[in-house]
């Protein structure tokens, strides 16, 4: 996130990786550089629990620092461009604040 080429983080609550997400929130917001919450990942039965846990800490750690995110709609099909409806619903559930 520290080379200039960086603007946004894809997939950062992918709970394959185990990332610290206080580093990462906290370098992301440092640098600038958005993280993205993916709406597709958060399709009911699409991921399971343990990655629900991942956004949940991600999700925390990133309204804790500031950070500032983007919604993606990761699109797989046509009719899902510019889908954000759980990416939403996420951001609602955690109160997220609406600045960031």
């Amino acid at each position: 996130m520290k080379k200039e080429v960086i603007d946004i983080i894809g997939h950062p609550d992918d709970g394959r990786y185990g990332p610290d997400y206080d580093i990462l929130a906290r370098t992301a917001r440092e640098t600038g550089t958005l993280l993205e919450i993916n709406n597709s990942s958060l399709r009911p039965g699409g991921s399971g629990k343990i990655l629900m846990k991942m956004r949940w800490k991600c999700s925390a750690a990133v309204k804790k620092y500031g950070t500032m995110v983007t919604l993606g709609s990761d699109a797989h099909v046509d009719v899902d461009i510019v889908n954000t409806e759980y990416s939403q619903r996420l951001l609602l559930e955690a109160d997220f604040p609406e600045e960031l």
